[in-house]
């Protein structure tokens, strides 16, 4: 079921955790075709390099120490 919410909430849990943890938090991804327009709509900016570009990689970095995160991420709104 698409657009009820469901993927974003589960990505807000996924922020939130890994921003409280006492290690600094890297998280890295490869999407199928379909859910790449969902994650850009999230902030995320598709890494295309490697074998496989219409599978593209996305990270979340959260450094320990630090409420800020990657560029690859838009904070909630």
């Amino acid at each position: 079921m698409r657009l009820a919410g469901t993927g974003r909430a589960l990505m807000d849990f996924i922020f939130d955790w890994s921003r409280v943890r006492p290690q600094p938090m890297i998280l890295d991804w490869q999407a199928s075709p379909s859910a790449i327009d969902f994650y850009e709509a999230l902030g995320f900016h598709p890494d295309r390099v490697g074998d496989f570009p219409e599978y593209p990689g996305f990270t979340l970095v959260h450094r320990s120490g630090s409420e800020e995160p990657a560029a690859q991420h838009v904070p909630r709104q």
